[in-house]
């Protein structure tokens, strides 16, 4: 298996994306695969002292794509079979929150949104001594 994975930045803004790849061969069967992913994420924060009060801020973002297919196909002696499928999906998530502290009360107010979407599409048989057979899903 190949895999390649990079990242930039720090806790406050960056970026990571990784991708492998790999096969798998035996006397009987052949299978193949690979996947990749990336996210991104943004941070601030922000602290004020205004007299007594404490004023504090805070926003963030964040983001995610990844896919992967695989394949298979062999036979176990009896019957000839192949598997392959693929998966996509995203995600995203936002956020802040403002606190004010005074006098040892603290009051919060926070928001946060997020959203996620995967797709699947897969299909597999077989056929041989055993009769033949297959399913298919999306």
């Amino acid at each position: 298996m190949t895999e390649v994975n990079k990242s930039v930045g720090n806790d406050n803004a960056g970026a990571s994306a990784g991708a492998s790849a790999g096969t798998e061969v035996t006397n009987t069967s052949v299978s193949a695969g690979v996947e990749a992913g990336a996210e991104a994420h943004a941070g601030v924060e922000n602290t004020d002292t205004i007299g007594d009060f404490e004023l504090k801020q805070e926003a963030h973002a964040e983001a995610e794509v990844h896919a992967e297919a695989t394949t298979e196909a062999g036979w176990d002696g009896r019957n000839a079979y192949v598997d392959a499928h693929a998966e996509v999906g995203a995600s995203t998530e936002v956020g802040a929150s403002n606190s004010v502290e005074y006098g040892g009360v603290t009051n919060t107010t926070e928001v946060h949104a997020g959203a996620e979407a995967k797709a699947y599409v897969g299909a597999s048989g077989q056929v041989g001594k055993d009769g033949a057979e297959g399913h298919a899903g999306a």
